[in-house]
């Protein structure tokens, strides 16, 4: 596997570095792309810029470029629906896995104790990383190149979430005009009746500064979904997210079936 070792680049970002006007810049720009702030702080003598601000302008291209993608992939999908496939492709699990498709978690610059603990596999840090990497490809290569990185990256989930989206029932576009994947839930799940989702965090790791929250949502006494996040309400977000998902299998996957069907009951008898 290609590493940030003696120079070398995951192929995907060399790519990029081959693509823009001035190949020294972009390679600059990538390796701040790729340092997390916890090597940033361990090495103050080296002033070089952490990934956060990358990664805030990552994510807004990113979205430009999924949204593009499933705009012309689902020609009579509204508004709601296209909202809802575009959070199914870059959710912070999707885009994890679309940064271990091109290699990039051994290319992350760590800081010591962030790598011993299992940083390169982190799903945040690697969700960050591919932000932060996208945005340096557009800021140096243009919208193309930034273009080609997603589509390398994350093919395989806008693939996904355009065919879970072409199969759903039409009744469930209502549900995704909803942008908030909390307030959906909730309609769905008490649309016939019953007690809200709940909502509770199994673990919360990492200093207080830089804390990593772990929920799951439950209704009916099933689990739905779990979600991860940088604050409580991010991880109820996802959680909310992948439920949603879980039911929208249900339907598609279950004839004659109410819009929103109750949940596999996950109980066993005594």
């Amino acid at each position: 596997m290609t590493q940030m070792i003696d120079g070398k680049l995951p192929p995907a970002l060399e790519a990029v570095i081959g693509a823009a006007p001035d190949p020294a810049a972009a390679g600059a720009l990538l390796l701040e792309a790729l340092t997390h702030r916890t090597y940033a702080n361990e090495r103050p003598h080296i002033q070089r810029k952490d990934n956060q601000r990358l990664e805030l302008l990552g994510d807004a291209v990113l979205e430009l470029i999924v949204t593009r993608a499933l705009f012309d992939a689902l020609p009579e999908a509204d508004e709601g629906l296209l909202s809802r496939a575009r959070a199914a492709a870059v959710n912070e699990g999707a885009l994890a896995e679309a940064a271990r498709t091109i290699a990039l978690g051994p290319a992350i610059l760590l800081g010591r104790g962030e790598s011993a603990s299992g940083g390169r596999e982190r799903p945040r840090t690697l969700a960050d990383a591919l932000e932060a990497v996208v945005a340096a490809a557009y800021l140096t290569a243009g919208l193309d190149a930034a273009t080609r990185l997603v589509e390398t990256a994350l093919g395989a989930a806008i693939a996904s979430a355009v065919s879970r989206s072409a199969s759903l029932p039409v009744d469930t576009e209502v549900d995704a005009r909803v942008k908030d994947p909390k307030s959906v839930l909730q309609e769905r799940v008490q649309r016939n009746g019953g007690a809200p989702p709940s909502y509770e965090i199994e673990s919360a790791d990492g200093p207080v500064h830089d804390r990593t929250f772990h929920v799951r949502v439950s209704a009916r006494g099933s689990v739905l979904g779990v979600g991860e996040g940088r604050s409580r309400r991010d991880a109820e977000m996802r959680a909310a997210e992948q439920a949603i998902e879980t039911l929208d299998r249900a339907i598609s996957t279950s004839p004659n079936t109410p819009s929103t069907p109750s949940p596999p009951s996950t109980e066993t008898d005594e």
